[in-house]
């Protein structure tokens, strides 16, 4: 704890002293303490330092600014802050969150909404500064660490966020004008494990494996792998596709009709799902946490599936344990590099790369290009079993197979290898119950609210509009959408967000 105790200021208000005998305000005027920030500013503000809270009760007084994050040195030194009238008082406050150094970046990831709150500034209460004195390598090392999950989250954000709502807007309206109903896989009897098929190099090795268990064996594939279980004349019984991107409509060039059920996240690109789905074959729709899915997902009758950071393997892997198959195997999921190649045989990379491949261009630079693109570390021996010679992995890739163990760990799936066994009886699956959408009626009150907002903005306060957007499960769905559109301002977020329903109304 930092503090010994208070005393009384000339004001009658109690303010805290430090350890070394100096007090946290100004013993004068403790109300009237201020901390130095632009007048013009608006966004979300960490103050390192509360004591008696009094500089940050008045930097509340300012409308635009629309969270406060006030940080503590340690968890006896909140207490007492709290027991301060100010304080107190802050604690009730929803604009503040008070927290300490030991869980700051929990609490900044909760509170700092980059694309509602925009900007993001720190400040010091001087006091507090000066009585640590390792504060600036302690602050820094925090911040350093703190922004940096919250950048690579947003980054991703920023980069597929329009397409998210886009995709997800085209195939709802797809399924409601097409009369689509989202009804539940059925699984064929006989059929008591699941193998999920990444797309690793060491897939090549599995094939003759999965030939023989195929009768016994429910074979769920991710799209990347597709293409390489049919060149070896395996149709799998599902595929599953998260891609937001156009490049996933190339897993499926040529696509008949099959047997073969294709699970589609509903962000998922619209043309590969109509490329499917127009060959007459069975299409299934899962959905992540993007609040605008999840705002659908009752009433367009679309189950929640667990994919990690966005990754297809675990998106497989946990739609096979929703379908209550207690063992689940992996093939080719690697989560690196070996052989000298990213990737299986037969994949739509394998067909771009050697048809496009030259002199000075060969298909083997690409290959090179493509996995030498970060810093890659030596491996031996894979998450989930041996790798091939020479195998290299990255950050990312760790980090995906990292994600994959958490996962099973969660459900209660034990690892041998590449086999998880449940330990304890699958849950129930919590598909809604199958019911025709009606994309009409709920993209017409969908811009009603958008409208209604974009109408009074104007005449309300910034913090008004933040409150009230978090306030609206309709509001908070265009939250990607304001992380990939670049603007400024709240207000020319909505109106582009208006833009882009009031299209999908025509």
């Amino acid at each position: 704890m930092i503090y010994s105790g208070t005393i009384e200021a000339k004001t009658g208000h109690l303010i805290p002293t430090y350890k070394s005998g100096k007090p946290a305000h100004s013993k004068y005027n403790p109300t009237g303490e201020r901390l130095s920030i632009a007048e013009d500013f608006f966004g979300c503000i960490i103050v390192f330092g509360i004591a008696g809270g009094f500089h940050i009760k008045n930097l509340l007084a300012n409308e635009n600014i629309f969270k406060v994050i006030a940080v503590e040195s340690d968890n006896e030194s909140l207490d007492f802050c709290l027991s301060l009238e100010t304080v107190k008082e802050l604690s009730k406050n929803e604009r503040v969150a008070l927290c300490t150094m030991e869980n700051f970046c929990q609490c900044t990831k909760e509170n700092y909404i980059p694309s509602l709150h925009k900007k993001l500034s720190t400040l010091f209460l001087r006091s507090w500064h000066d009585e640590l004195p390792d504060a600036d390598a302690r602050v820094n090392e925090l911040l350093n660490k703190c922004l940096d999950s919250i950048s690579a989250d947003i980054s991703v954000q920023a980069h597929f966020g329009k397409h998210w709502h886009i995709n997800i807007l085209s195939n709802l309206k797809h399924m409601s004008q097409s009369g689509f109903i989202n009804t539940p896989v059925k699984i064929p009897e006989g059929k008591t494990k699941a193998a999920i098929i990444a797309a690793g190099p060491t897939l090549d090795n599995s094939i003759e494996q999965l030939k023989w268990e195929k009768e016994c064996t429910y074979i769920v594939s991710t799209d990347t792998a597709y293409g390489t279980l049919l060149n070896y004349h395996i149709v799998p019984d599902a595929v599953v596709s998260v891609d937001a991107q156009q490049v996933s409509s190339e897993h499926f060039l040529g696509i008949t009709k099959c047997r073969t059920v294709f699970i589609f996240d509903i962000s998922s690109n619209p043309e590969t799902v109509r490329t499917v789905s127009e060959k007459g074959n069975k299409i299934f729709f899962i959905r992540s946490n993007h609040p605008l899915a999840s705002l659908i997902a009752d009433k367009a009758a679309i189950p929640y599936i667990e994919s990690g950071s966005g990754t297809v393997t675990i998106a497989a892997a946990d739609w096979a344990r929703q379908q209550k198959f207690r063992q689940i195997e992996f093939f080719g999921a690697d989560f690196a590099y070996s052989d000298g190649k990213p990737y299986c045989r037969g994949t739509y990379l394998e067909k771009k790369f050697y048809s496009s491949s030259s002199r000075i261009s060969s298909s083997e630079e690409k290959y090179s290009t493509l996995m030498f693109r970060t810093d890659l570390e030596k491996t031996e021996k894979g998450l989930l079993g041996k790798l091939g010679k020479s195998a290299f992995t990255n950050k990312i890739l760790a980090s995906y197979g990292s994600t994959l163990l958490q996962w099973a760990s969660k459900h209660n799936l034990k690892q041998n290898g590449s086999v998880f066994t449940a330990i304890s009886s699958p849950i129930n699956s919590n598909t809604p119950t199958p019911s025709a959408f009606d994309f009409k009626a709920f993209i017409s009150s969908y811009i009603e609210k958008v409208q209604s907002l974009a109408d009074r903005m104007d005449e309300i306060s910034l913090s008004h509009t933040v409150k009230e957007i978090l306030g609206s499960r309709e509001l908070i769905s265009l939250l990607p959408l304001f992380a990939a559109s670049g603007k400024e301002t709240i207000t020319e977020d909505i109106s582009l967000a208006l833009q882009l329903l009031l299209y999908y109304n025509l």
